[in-house]
């Protein structure tokens, strides 16, 4: 039985369409400006700060709608694996009580003692590690597994997944 630590934002919540909605309503950004690159590499620096400020509402992560089959791909990996949810919430501090509230609506079979708030993912004690950040790899004793992202287009990492149906086709 392997033990699978999944990232939250932009993994299973997903925070681009809710950062890039946002985006597009308030300054007219659209998805096809950003391939490869971070936001805070595009953005004026008014607009960075802006969005930094999104970011720190809880109203924010708990609006997020889940990412598409994540729900199901979730439910049927706990069956024959232990999933950990890992989320570095220490950067945001008021996303707390939100990304809790968040997985209980929308995760309700996901047990409470498997959600893991953290900083740094090296601490994770696990076989896997799906993440959306390369630098979440570093350290981290088991195998990265990189997810998809707008940001992370550009990177070279060994072991890609395009989205929950790679998850769960993936061989753990």
């Amino acid at each position: 039985m392997a033990r699978i630590a999944i990232d939250m934002d932009h993994v299973i919540a997903d925070a681009h369409k809710g950062l890039l909605d946002w985006l597009s309503k308030t300054y007219a950004i659209e998805p096809s400006m950003l391939p490869g690159q971070r936001f805070k590499d595009v953005l004026s620096i008014d607009q960075h700060f802006a969005l930094s400020k999104r970011l720190e509402t809880a109203e924010f992560f708990f609006n997020l709608k889940p990412v598409v089959d994540s729900i199901e791909t979730l439910k049927t990996l706990q069956n024959n694996h232990e999933v950990f949810i890992t989320t570095a919430a220490m950067f945001v501090p008021n996303s707390f009580k939100a990304k809790y509230e968040w997985i209980k609506k929308h995760l309700p079979f996901f047990e409470t003692k498997r959600i893991v708030f953290c900083g740094d993912k090296s601490i994770i004690s696990a076989d896997y590690l799906i993440d959306d950040h390369i630098h979440n790899f570093e350290n981290f004793k088991g195998r990265g597994l990189l997810f998809s992202a707008l940001h992370n287009e550009l990177d070279t990492w060994p072991d890609r997944l395009s989205g929950w149906n790679d998850i769960g086709r993936f061989n753990f």
